[in-house]
């Protein structure tokens, strides 16, 4: 008797880190060049950014700006490796993923949509929401810039993300959202629908634009700062 198993994923979350020379940078970069000229970008967003004079959400320019469009260029790539990746027949144990950032040119035209970068304090919060695609296929990002002491040191587990006993555990985390889920569902066999991730300074996320997404509040003092982006991936033979 042969017995063979397939699980079947959810979905795809990719995660590189940029470092933290790289990640300097661009925060000296928008010190310098994006948050004196104060392009808001709220009206577009769901994002609930206003508890400090500092609180803001601002257009990262990606098509008249060198240091924007070098980014965006790279971020293109990185979506074309995702595509190579999640459409490949041999995936690998999906800890580590080591091709070189060239991936599916000859399929995809990638077009970067939108870049912000969000300026939070305590209390401020994104609900629960996607972002739009002009494509079939959208591929969105967030990386982390900076990150406040206060917020927990918990590792995104589910042993560190009970939320019972006022914990506070997941406080300016990112959760992700896929379906819904019972508090016996577990126990069930149905696998969890939700991830909580703590931001970690030069983690960079990308993931299809239709996941549910928010960020949790925190308390304390310091700004949470990260930069969000939408990416449409057209067919190559689409103009």
């Amino acid at each position: 008797m042969h017995i063979s198993y397939n699980t079947k994923p959810a979905l795809t979350l990719m995660s590189c880190n940029f470092g933290l020379e790289i990640t300097k940078e661009l925060n000296d970069y928008f010190e310098e060049s994006v948050f004196p000229k104060q392009i808001d970008a709220s009206n577009s967003l769901v994002g609930q950014i206003r508890n400090h004079e500092n609180s803001a959400q601002l257009i990262f320019p990606h098509d008249d700006d060198d240091v924007g469009e070098e980014f965006s260029v790279y971020l293109c790539r990185l979506a074309n490796q995702y595509m190579d990746y999640v459409e490949s027949d041999t995936i690998d144990d999906g800890k580590t993923f080591n091709r070189s950032v060239t991936g599916n040119e000859k399929k995809y035209r990638p077009e970067m949509k939108s870049m912000w970068v969000n300026r939070s304090y305590a209390g401020d919060y994104n609900p629960e929401h996607d972002h739009p695609s002009d494509a079939d296929i959208g591929l969105s990002c967030i990386m982390y810039l900076t990150v406040p002491m206060g917020i927990s040191s918990g590792d995104g587990s589910e042993k560190t993300t009970s939320l019972t006993g006022a914990s506070g555990l997941v406080d300016g985390y990112t959760r992700f959202c896929w379906g819904t889920n019972s508090t016996t569902d577990m126990k069930k066999l149905k696998p969890s629908t939700e991830q909580y991730v703590k931001p970690e300074v030069g983690q960079l996320l990308m993931f299809p634009s239709w996941l549910n997404h928010s960020v949790l509040p925190f308390t304390g003092e310091g700004e949470r700062r990260s930069l969000s982006a939408n990416i449409n991936m057209f067919l190559a033979e689409e103009k």
